[in-house]
């Protein structure tokens, strides 16, 4: 609006020159248009503008001094500044020698302003006194010193004015089209109505925007004070309500006032943007604001503000400083309510239905905010969605290479409920040993672009977190991320009856990523662990397990591939499900006696009291070189591998009888405690575990036949005694 007043005030400067030039001459005139050249020569010396005067030139003197014009331009030194088809102004001639303007009206038609601000800041627009030109630049409030003791104008009417404003230095380009400018009864002490209706058209739009606006102006030019009042703009099905005062007016206008925006669809928009992706868009959002902005010191202030649709609410404050230099702002901002899953429709945004269709219905809180046009602070962070509870920080110190830190706690989050639903029922099928052809085992497992761009520092709290059906009690991570380096400093969290403190990193900065990790359980339970660690479930019990190893590679047939690490483990008060070592045996014992051995039903798991053991993992390939297995009257030790890229296992193990076993169906002679039974653990990590333990047959056939000469040895070595026995009577013992 201040740019408006300072083209009018320009024009009416202009129009008065021409005004006084006409009063001056005109009782020696008798055709005014034989005087255009004095004219403009006037308007030259005056205002260092060309005036050119291609029509007829038509002048009035009493009551009323007039001047009408056709076809009539001003030029700058360098360029065209205005042009009109029609000009008209009419003044009273008896106030003007009091010092007073009274103009009952001023008309034009096809005007055409070309405004432009060069790279220094200086505008076509801004007019240069002859005597001062030299010392100093104008300002624009140079257009302000008229010296009227008092302006009335009964009314300015402008009919298809065309006005172009280009600022060199930003490249910004605004253009008005079509504009028709109706003001009544103007003057500097009293209200007046305006009214506008025009097209408006900048470098960013596709196609002009329409608008229609309506307001009660209040204007003092002596005091460059300006109110407006009852504002209405219409663009498209958007108005705009408006109330406003402004102080400084032609110099560095101060503005104040209140806004209220209704009806905003920016599915409206979509033609206007030439953006079809605005056309999806359902969202209807009223917006309301109390608002100050100094232009002189580049501040603004938005107070009581207000963001109302069917999916949300919300209310804030923002202020913000040097808008024309270095940006700082901060602010505030309540979400009163906020519907995400609406939200994301209303925003043409697909996202997954979830397994629980609760969720993502509620999200509430409190940010305070903080920042300049390169970082960011969220000091203080409190937000609800739906059963979760957020509270933290967040800063970004450069957007330029996105540095960040982060603390956040939560309270509690179930990831489950806001699964995929086809994921949900993957999963499931995988638990149900279902196959699945969904995904590829070739699939990238990380985004190696977007973490060679992280660069954070932050901490993770969650006090009880559920992921894929396992509860995970009092997380806290730390973690560190640079150029593609992201570290896990440190992991603690209590799961599986236990807890697990954990250290990791991911090296990203090559093509061919590399995972360390170093992981402690203590006290955890053993089937749970096993079956997400290695898809493991046969054993139960509560286990300590020290793991450490590096991979390489982005899948995860890679990932097995390279695997190089160790591993310590020890399982207390346990079992092996679905495998009966000591039946086993009796099997065994059985077969070598030539009797029959019927198994318990009852009986399918080895209870045992420890088992442990040591791992090296060599490129996949998990080699136990040592372990034993403790039972209430057996001790087990094996070897073997688990071959993480095949799936598979082959275990050699050997049991030897040191007392009484519980199982009355199988009698165990004193001959065979010494023995070492041999049981053979073989095939695929996704079978059943009964079906991959059984008699190792070479090998016991091997025991048979030793236990078979130690039968004879030992009957020949029974009856050479007993023969002793016979022939020397008591001497032979």
């Amino acid at each position: 609006m201040s740019l408006f007043l300072k083209i009018f005030a320009a024009i009416v400067v202009l129009l008065v020159l021409v005004l006084s030039a006409g009063a001056l001459y005109l009782f020696t005139i008798f055709d005014a248009n034989d005087y255009k050249t004095e004219i403009q020569a006037l308007a030259k010396k005056q205002t260092q503008l060309e005036l050119n005067i291609d029509g007829d030139l038509q002048l009035s003197v009493f009551p009323w001094l007039g001047i009408s014009v056709e076809n009539i331009s001003i030029d700058n030194a360098d360029e065209h500044l205005a042009s009109a088809g029609y000009a008209r102004i009419f003044a009273k001639f008896t106030p003007l020698l009091k010092g007073e303007l009274e103009v009952d009206g001023i008309a034009l038609r096809d005007l055409k302003l070309q405004l432009v601000k060069d790279a220094k800041g200086q505008g076509n627009w801004q007019l240069e006194s002859p005597s001062t030109s030299k010392a100093k630049t104008s300002s624009s409030s140079d257009l302000a010193v008229i010296p009227l003791a008092a302006f009335t104008l009964g009314y300015l009417e402008v009919e298809n004015a065309e006005i172009s404003y280009k600022d060199l230095n930003t490249g910004g380009h605004h253009q008005l089209q079509n504009l028709d400018f109706r003001v009544n009864n103007v003057s500097s002490n009293s209200i007046f109505p305006v009214s506008a209706d025009f097209r408006y058209l900048t470098g960013e739009l596709n196609a002009p925007i329409h608008v229609h606006l309506t307001s009660q102006i209040s204007l003092n030019l002596a005091k460059q004070q300006l109110a407006l009042s009852d504002t209405i703009m219409d663009i498209g099905n958007t108005r705009i309500r408006a109330s406003l005062d402004v102080q400084h007016l032609l110099t560095s206008p101060f503005i104040g006032g209140h806004i209220n925006v209704s009806e905003f669809k920016p599915a409206d928009w979509a033609n206007i943007l030439q953006t079809a992706s605005l056309t999806g868009i359902t969202l209807d959002l009223d917006f309301k604001s109390d608002f100050q902005l100094d232009t002189g010191k580049g501040q603004l202030a938005l107070q009581e503000l207000v963001i109302s649709g069917p999916q949300l609410s919300l209310s804030g404050a923002f202020n913000a400083n040097n808008l024309n230099d270095s940006l700082s702002y901060l602010g505030k901002l309540s979400i009163n309510s906020l519907n995400p899953s609406a939200l994301l429709t209303a925003l043409n945004i697909e996202h997954p239905t979830t397994t629980d269709s609760r969720v993502l219905k509620s999200l509430s809180g409190q940010l305070q905010f903080s920042g300049t046009d390169n970082s960011l602070k969220l000091p203080k962070i409190s937000l609800k969605l739906d059963d979760s509870k957020l509270i933290g920080n967040l800063s970004v110190s450069s957007f330029k290479n996105m540095a960040s830190q982060f603390l956040f706690n939560i309270d509690s989050l179930d990831l489950d409920r806001y699964t995929p639903a086809s994921e949900s029922q993957q999963s499931a099928n995988q638990q149900s040993g279902q196959s699945s052809t969904s995904g590829s085992a070739d699939a990238l497992l990380l985004p190696l672009a977007a973490l060679r761009d992280l660069n954070t520092n932050g901490r993770l709290r969650i006090g009880k977190l559920i992921a894929s059906g396992l509860q995970i009690d009092n997380l806290d991570a730390k973690v560190a991320a640079y150029n593609g380096f992201i570290s896990l400093k440190s992991l603690t969290v209590d799961l599986y009856g236990g807890s697990m403190n954990a250290t990791a990193s991911i090296d990203a900065r090559n093509n061919t990523p590399q995972i360390n990790f170093n992981k402690r359980f203590t006290g955890i339970q053993a089937a749970p662990l096993l079956t997400s660690l290695a898809e493991v479930d046969y054993v139960a019990g509560t286990m300590d397990l020290q793991i450490n190893g590096t991979a390489f590679g982005n899948t995860l047939p890679a990932i097995k591939r390279t695997l190089t690490g160790e591993a310590d483990f020890n399982v207390t008060d346990g079992l092996l499900k679905n495998t009966n070592i000591e039946q086993m045996v009796c099997k065994s014992i059985a077969r070598i006696r030539d009797r029959q051995y019927a198994a318990p039903d009852d009986q399918p798991n080895t209870t045992f009291k420890e088992f442990n053991g040591h791992m090296n993992i060599v490129k996949g390939v998990m080699q136990t070189d040592r372990m034993l297995v403790g039972l209430n009257n057996m001790q087990v030790n094996g070897t073997g591998t688990i071959n993480l890229i095949e799936e598979s296992l082959d275990y050699k193990i050997r049991a030897k009888i040191f007392g009484d076993l519980e199982n009355q169906a199988c009698e165990v002679h004193e001959r065979y405690r010494d023995v070492a039974w041999p049981l053979h653990c073989k095939g695929s990590l996704t079978e059943e575990p009964s079906k991959l333990c059984s008699l190792d047959q070479r090998e016991l056939q091997n025991i048979a036949a030793q236990l078979a000469q130690k039968e004879i040895k030992n009957k020949a070595t029974k009856e050479l005694e007993d023969k002793l026995k016979d022939k020397l009577g008591d001497e032979a013992t």
